[in-house]
């Protein structure tokens, strides 16, 4: 079954298989990542009748048709993933637009203005923080805070969902624990149920011996054992960490747990960890002032790139958006800020502006031909118009097709075409051409 707390109706779909029956309803997760066609069952059950189906999925069966593979267009299911995918993007289009005209109407008290025409910005200057770009945003100022920008700990949303399906309500909660601070030399490792150091944990020990700072250490979880001694249940790296720097003492929650209680608090706090995106990560190095991320986010405010802070399908993004921060950093390291600004320009400052296109193959390939023929990268406006008839997706699709058939490398194969069509728009010497 489909639980409807995971997933939300986008619309109804009135059946033509049986005369008067019940309609089908149209399901999207709550994250917009699948779409489903069920039907009710009972009040808060759906029963899938087609699907769920990721938008990955819909969008590798769509580049499959487009390509001609006969699997593709022979199989069962092609047909009714791209009807589904197709019909959940224009609910969720029109629903967008509803929005959209019910905020512009309220904002003028009258019928929606139509959104002004958006112009193309130049490609970015040699010194892209003179006078372009805006400053990195500033962390909230208590004033700031007052007006709302953070929220409070709210489990309200949440109510329904949680007690729905749990019976313990009167368990035990076991015995509260004690906040204190704990000589290191007392702290002992129970390799029963802990981990050895490896290499990765060695690299993790370092990196935060290395950065120590109170602010950014949290306390241990130990049980107390025999000889005034303490099990560490979760901690271990964090304090040889603070042995390495000299410290003597950590602070540490002080539990009070057996062995077998010691093992699966271990295995509840290492298996239950909400795993952060890289945009949550990449903007909060924003906020923490870390120069290359404060650098990255200029660059993108310079090409009107906009890095979302959750992960969103690309068929789903607008105008500017990306998931890709990572990217975009190794591509400043490697090709310098004027490259990547103009080669994000190249995406975001033409044609309707290439939702869905700043991604890892798009953003390399136009680095690297970019980089290697500095007259493209400096024409300026003419690159600019030389990219409005570029279909950024039809060639991506079309190098995935040539990568997956031929088993030649993405980036190379996206590069040798960029390099073609720049050269018939944009005529270079013979002996000017990318790496």
């Amino acid at each position: 079954m489909v639980d409807e707390l995971k997933f939300q109706v986008l619309a109804t779909v009135a059946r033509e298989d049986v005369d008067r029956g019940p309609p089908f309803y149209l399901l999207v997760s709550t994250c917009t990542t699948q779409v489903a066609l069920a039907r009710r069952d009972g009040e808060d059950r759906f029963v899938p009748v087609n699907g769920p189906y990721s938008f990955d999925q819909i969008e590798r069966a769509a580049a499959a048709v487009l390509a001609g593979n006969p699997r593709t267009l022979t199989a069962p299911a092609t047909p009714r993933a791209l009807a589904l995918g197709y019909t959940a993007f224009i609910a969720l289009y029109r629903r967008q637009l509803e929005e959209i005209d019910a905020a512009s109407a309220a904002l003028s008290g009258a019928l929606p203005l139509p959104a002004p025409e958006r112009k193309r910005r130049p490609r970015a200057t040699a010194q892209p923080t003179r006078g372009r770009c805006r400053p990195p945003r500033r962390a909230c100022s208590p004033a700031r805070r007052a007006e709302g920008e953070m929220r409070a700990i709210d489990a309200e949303p949440f109510q329904k969902a949680f007690w729905a399906d749990f019976a313990g309500a009167d368990r035990d909660l076991g015995a509260a624990p004690m906040l204190q601070w704990v000589k290191i030399e007392q702290l002992r490792v129970d390799p029963t149920y802990q981990r050895d150091i490896t290499a990765e944990g060695r690299r993790s020990l370092f990196a935060i011996a290395r950065n120590f700072d109170w602010s950014k250490f949290a306390p241990l979880i130990v049980a107390p054992i025999e000889g005034g001694l303490y099990a560490v249940i979760d901690g271990q790296h964090r304090a040889t960490a603070a042995a390495l720097r000299k410290i003597e003492s950590v602070p540490c929650n002080v539990v009070i747990a057996d062995q077998a209680k010691q093992a699966a608090a271990f295995a509840a706090v290492n298996g239950q960890v909400t795993k952060l995106s890289s945009v949550a990560i990449y903007h909060a190095r924003v906020s923490a002032g870390d120069k290359e991320a404060v650098i990255c986010n200029e660059v993108c405010r310079a090409a009107d790139v906009n890095v979302l802070r959750y992960p969103v399908q690309s068929t789903l993004m607008k105008r500017g958006d990306t998931i890709a921060p990572n990217v975009i950093l190794a591509a400043i390291a490697r090709h310098g800020r004027d490259t990547v600004a103009t080669a994000l320009s190249c995406v975001t400052q033409t044609a309707e502006g290439n939702p869905g296109m700043l991604g890892k193959p798009v953003i390399e390939a136009l680095c690297t031909v970019l980089g290697a023929a500095k007259e493209w990268r400096d024409a300026g406006e003419k690159l600019l118009e030389a990219f409005d008839d570029f279909d950024f997706k039809a060639e991506l699709i079309a190098a995935r097709v040539t990568h997956h058939t031929k088993g030649q490398a993405l980036n190379g194969v996206l590069c040798a075409r960029l390099t073609q069509y720049l050269q018939q728009k944009l005529p270079l010497p013979a002996k000017v051409g990318a790496a």
